[in-house]
């Protein structure tokens, strides 16, 4: 399922969360995953996006655009829509899906 050698072909035990870390969790589970998405490569951010329902496209184009783990919580609106060409709504979309993500690794 996972890319031989990626950080999500390694087992993780699965995240522990408070009350308040559950409200914040992101929609798109990260237990698969070994690590931080800070230190995730191309293929594990166009990996995790193509998971999220409608990204599937989305997720070439992050690959496309070499967006690795220190790049994704760079990204803003504006260049999602200028850039990756993404319409505003899935643009804001995706920025708070990446806003929550830092948020319960925080």
């Amino acid at each position: 399922m996972f890319p031989r050698g990626s950080v999500a072909s390694q087992a993780s035990p699965p995240l522990r969360a408070t009350p308040r870390q559950r409200q914040q969790e992101p929609a798109y589970p990260l237990q698969n995953w070994a690590n931080s998405p800070e230190n995730w490569m191309v293929d594990d951010i166009a990996l995790y996006v193509s998971e999220i329902p409608g990204y599937e496209r989305i997720a070439e184009k992050f690959r496309h655009h070499e967006i690795h783990g220190g790049a994704l919580f760079l990204i803003k609106e504006h260049r999602l829509i200028r850039t990756m060409d993404m319409k505003v709504g899935p643009a804001f979309e995706m920025c708070a899906t990446i806003g929550t993500l830092r948020e319960v690794l925080s």
